[in-house]
């Protein structure tokens, strides 16, 4: 993903360049497309799995793509290079207060189940929106 990369664990090695599971940053994803702060990535090995942490050092954008090469997961980060929200485009629906909700949908905070899922407000649909954008005019 270029020097300094994104990783799947946490960042209690930072300092080595290694996140909690050993993993080198920079190994796990590879960039497949970037415009702007927006950087579309591949999982390496198996199922696609968003980022957790990245070292970009700024805001930043990662849209994961399957195998089946759609965008699966949208991931904004903080300054802190922490997950603060994730948008799942595609997979299973998650029940809220008894509601289902069929992806689309925001997960707030860095764990993905810490029970801040809702529906997406304008500005996520608007996000999505140009994304999908995008990655169609990429093809």
């Amino acid at each position: 993903m270029g020097g300094r990369g994104a990783s799947s664990g946490l960042q209690y090695i930072k300092h080595k360049g290694y996140s909690s599971y050993g993993k080198k940053y920079g190994s796990e994803y590879q960039t497949v497309l970037q415009v702007g702060n927006i950087k579309y990535v591949k999982f390496n090995k198996g199922s696609a799995t968003a980022p957790m942490e990245t070292r970009a050092g700024h805001k930043r954008i990662y849209v994961t793509v399957n195998k089946q090469g759609k965008p699966k997961f949208i991931n904004e980060f903080g300054k802190n290079g922490q997950r603060i929200k994730q948008i799942d485009l595609s997979g299973r629906a998650h029940y809220v207060k008894g509601e289902k909700l069929e992806p689309p949908h925001t997960h707030l905070g860095y764990v993905h189940g810490e029970g801040n899922t809702r529906k997406l407000t304008k500005r996520e649909k608007t996000l999505v929106d140009y994304v999908n954008k995008v990655w169609e005019n990429k093809k």
